[in-house]
């Protein structure tokens, strides 16, 4: 996952000591991510999971696609120990990328680990019927 700096630190900036599962979405241009949308619509943490407001989010990937800006995935936080996908976040994961375009081949699915300031990128794929996900490099440019 290549990244700017200036949206790295904004996501790093945007994921307090606790509580977890908070989130957002990121905006990619020729290959790089360059925009991030941090989710405050959510003021309740319900049984530490981030439920993402979707109609806010549709919005701001219309205006991202109104700049030439594609809609390249979900950041989410996670609780210091928990370095990994959930289940819950896979099945998600994959309900979310069968419901997209078949163009869409590749997204990226971030966790923000606050308590250690890391950030652990995921990529999801399209290979033929299947959705692979995998753990990815980060590259801050």
């Amino acid at each position: 996952m290549k990244i700017s700096q200036n949206v790295y630190l904004k996501i790093m900036s945007s994921y307090p000591l606790p509580p977890p599962e908070q989130g957002g979405i990121m905006g990619m241009k020729n290959g790089v991510i360059c925009e991030y949308f941090h989710d405050n619509s959510s003021d309740e943490i319900h049984k530490a999971v981030y439920e993402l407001d979707v109609d806010v989010l549709n919005r701001k990937i219309q205006e991202w696609s109104e700049q030439n800006i594609q809609f390249a995935g979900i950041v989410h936080s996670h609780m210091l120990g928990q370095n990994t996908l959930s289940s819950g976040d896979r099945e998600y994961i994959k309900v979310l990328f069968n419901n997209l375009p078949e163009w869409i081949d590749e997204l990226y699915f971030p966790i923000v680990i606050p308590e250690s300031k890391q950030v652990l990128a995921f990529v999801i794929q399209r290979k033929e019927k299947d959705v692979i996900i995998q753990q990815d490099e980060i590259h801050i440019i």
